[in-house]
């Protein structure tokens, strides 16, 4: 594992390849300028419960940032589209992606159909209302 200094080596060198400030990186994590400041100013260590937050705003996986695995720098990507993969303009695909999940959904994942029932109908109250977003061109981010 990498130490506190070397994970914030890493995050200066990916936000400096992104080209943002730190109040930018900041925005982009919503936490406090002063904060990633102390970061930055090794005042304060590397937050470990928001590795994974770091990880997505860079690009790059946790595992990356730790140091449990050199070799893979940028996060895999699966074949589908994720809705983080979608542009605020790109709403109308949000039901479809949404539908597909609903098709994918296996009950056999849960650990209860208390815990498969719950999903799927967080899934079909989401497709619901991004029909309706979608049908009155109201997406203006997620």
């Amino acid at each position: 594992m990498r130490t506190n200094d070397e994970i914030i080596k890493i995050v200066s060198d990916l936000k400096e390849e992104k080209g943002w400030s730190v109040n930018e990186l900041a925005r982009r994590l919503d936490i406090a300028k002063s904060s990633m400041s102390r970061y930055f100013n090794k005042t304060r260590g590397f937050p470990i419960n928001k590795v994974c937050d770091f990880a997505r705003v860079l690009g790059v996986t946790p595992e990356y940032l730790l140091g449990f695995d050199l070799q893979q720098k940028t996060e895999q990507k699966s074949e589908s589209t994720t809705l983080t993969d979608l542009a605020p303009t790109d709403g109308k695909e949000i039901p479809k992606m949404l539908y597909d999940m609903l098709d994918r959904l296996n009950r056999d994942s849960y650990d209860s159909d208390v815990a498969y029932e719950i999903m799927k109908s967080s899934l079909e109250n989401t497709l619901r209302t991004s029909k309706i977003l979608a049908k009155n061109r109201t997406f203006k981010g997620y």
